[in-house]
């Protein structure tokens, strides 16, 4: 009975979330293009600075996912953090 009932639950919650996924992929377009345009501008920003201006800005794993989620902020983000001589 508690196992049905938890299998119940945890399928009504997997079957909300996908819903809403859907919803929002489907409903924001304009928001998920934004979002791939200031991950490109973002990358080609810090390839830009690291070839140009020999910043030193590695090109890590960890470096490139940040700038791929949240762009120019996280470009100005490392290069604060390389200027104070945080070990990146």
């Amino acid at each position: 009975m508690l196992l049905e009932l938890n299998l119940t639950i945890g399928t009504l919650l997997f079957a909300i979330l996908v819903g809403v996924g859907i919803f929002l992929i489907f409903r924001t377009p304009k928001i998920i293009s934004k979002l791939i345009i200031n991950s490109i501008v973002g990358i080609i920003a810090i390839l830009s600075l690291n070839f140009a201006f020999n910043a030193g800005i590695p090109l890590k794993i960890y470096v490139l996912i940040t700038t791929a989620l949240f762009g120019i902020p996280a470009v100005v983000m490392f290069l604060i953090l390389k200027f104070f001589g945080v070990p990146l």
